[in-house]
């Protein structure tokens, strides 16, 4: 079996639309990570998230949502193309969400925001 890495460009800049990107990535799957990624970050915000049957704290530092970024996600792609699982290296105020599972056959890209 071959591993898929996904590292999530997203960012909670300012940033181009999705659909201007032209890396390999749907821009409905892009659209399905963003829309994760906030509803995450605002049920942080909003202290309605839950992490092994506790509720966690409200923080309001995480109520932005976050903007796709073309870069990041040629960024993202290089290290995942890298077949390594592993944060990337001199990462300046730039998180990565990392994703692995293993097939043996080509996957589609469709539905992977919500696997992950």
């Amino acid at each position: 079996p071959l591993p898929l890495t996904l590292s999530s460009p997203i960012n909670i800049l300012p940033s181009v639309a999705s659909s201007q990107c032209k890396g390999e990535i749907p821009t409905s799957e892009r659209n399905d990570f963003l829309d994760a990624h906030n509803t995450l970050r605002s049920t942080i915000s909003a202290g309605k998230f839950v992490a092994n049957g506790k509720q966690m704290p409200a923080d309001s530092n995480c109520k932005y949502g976050g903007t796709w970024d073309c870069d990041i996600e040629k960024s993202a792609q290089k290290v995942s193309d890298t077949c390594i699982f592993a944060h990337s290296k001199n990462r300046t105020n730039l998180g990565e969400d990392i994703y692995t599972m293993w097939s043996s056959y080509k996957m589609a890209f469709n539905g992977m925001a919500k696997k992950a």
